[in-house]
């Protein structure tokens, strides 16, 4: 079975649901192309985040891409959103206006309980949105998010940040890790997002939500 998937932006979410797509699902070869204004992942990335300086740097879009997803420069209009502008969408991530579409990221709300924004939530909420149109493409019903936190982080200069630990449901605990070591370790998170998360030569790695 055959089917052709839009993906409109290619922040965390959208460069990691069009991973999870390339990889299919057993007789679902969805055809996918990714919408965004510029041909790089997300608008710059800032160095100092990295503890490497204050400087912004941009990574190509071909190179976190899929081999097999065909990229358009372009934006997308007229689809019914939140005061906030964000797209409603179920537990599932199918829009609460419409059924042929699935939202998933900063750009979405989830109804009846948003998740906040950040790459812990982005990454496994792509997949997530890759696997519910898989699931309307097989004509399955999609499973609803089940959100896995892991804790919260901070930099805080080039020295010092803070991660703190938390409950699968975003709750802080009292266990966190700050100073350099909690510098070294927001560090490796940002650095792991983009290395392992998002690396199409990495599909094998799934980090679900499911």
């Amino acid at each position: 079975m055959s089917a052709r998937v839009v993906i409109v932006g290619a922040g965390y979410a959208g460069v990691s649901a069009a991973k999870r797509l390339a990889r299919g699902r057993s007789g679902v070869t969805p055809d996918v192309t990714i919408v965004n204004p510029r041909a790089d992942f997300v608008e710059r990335i800032r160095l100092h985040q990295y503890l490497a300086g204050n400087r912004a740097a941009t990574l190509p879009l071909s190179s976190v891409l899929p081999r097999s997803t065909t990229f358009v420069p372009g934006s997308a209009e007229t689809i019914d959103v939140a005061p906030n502008g964000a797209l409603l969408v179920d537990e599932t991530l199918v829009s609460v206006g419409a059924s042929t579409v699935v939202g998933a990221g900063d750009a979405s709300r989830i109804e009846p309980a948003p998740i906040r924004m950040s790459c812990q939530a982005a990454v496994p909420l792509g997949a997530h949105a890759a696997e519910t149109v898989l699931h309307l493409i097989a004509g399955t019903t999609p499973k609803p998010v089940r959100p896995k936190f892991v804790g919260q982080c901070i930099s805080l200069g080039r020295k010092a940040g803070m991660m703190q630990r938390t409950t699968s449901d975003d709750v802080p605990t009292s266990f966190r890790i700050t100073g350099k070591p909690g510098a070294l370790l927001k560090e490796q998170i940002c650095t792991s997002t983009v290395k392992y998360g998002l690396n199409p030569d990495r599909a094998w790695m799934s980090y679900s939500w499911s």
